[in-house]
């Protein structure tokens, strides 16, 4: 039995496969070790970055809309009625204000188009400057009066258009 048990070799294999696991689960395991304080670090600058991204539409290029885009929409609310027409059309241009700023929400002030653009003149919520397009202007370098027309009257001029 003792001479049988010599020339088998039949456990040898299984030793072979556990050695070569062992060596894997090694590898494995430093692989995680080494790279985990780096992707940790990573996950943290993505969170952070992602955190503090601004996902408020950018008014600048194609997501700003000239006034006669909301004019049509309030055209095409109230094709009828040209007061109710402005009014959907000056509701649909506060919705469209970039963050920070209103187109007079409680219709109060008198809100402007901007002569050169023809885009809607977006008041900052504090008065400090206008978005115009997209481009922001100081209140004190820009004369919504003198630069451009009431949303009203430009709106009459395209309903007679």
């Amino acid at each position: 039995m003792l001479t049988r048990f010599e020339r088998d070799d039949g456990g040898s294999v299984v030793v072979d496969w556990v050695v070569l696991s062992a060596a894997v689960m090694g590898i494995g395991v430093a692989v995680a070790v080494s790279m985990g304080s780096g992707v940790n670090s990573l996950g943290h600058s993505v969170g952070q970055e992602i955190g503090a991204t601004d996902v408020a539409p950018d008014f600048s290029g194609s997501d700003a809309k000239a006034a006669t885009h909301y004019f049509d929409l309030g055209i095409g609310l109230s094709p009828d009625n040209r007061r109710e027409a402005w009014r959907q059309a000056r509701m649909a241009a506060q919705e469209g204000s970039p963050k920070g700023y209103n187109y007079d929400p409680d219709f109060k002030e008198t809100r402007y188009v901007d002569a050169e653009s023809g885009m809607p003149v977006y008041q900052s919520n504090d008065g400090k400057s206008y978005s115009i397009g997209g481009k922001v202007v100081s209140a004190s370098d820009y004369v919504p009066k003198r630069n451009g027309a009431s949303f009203m009257s430009a709106f009459n001029d395209y309903w007679g258009s």
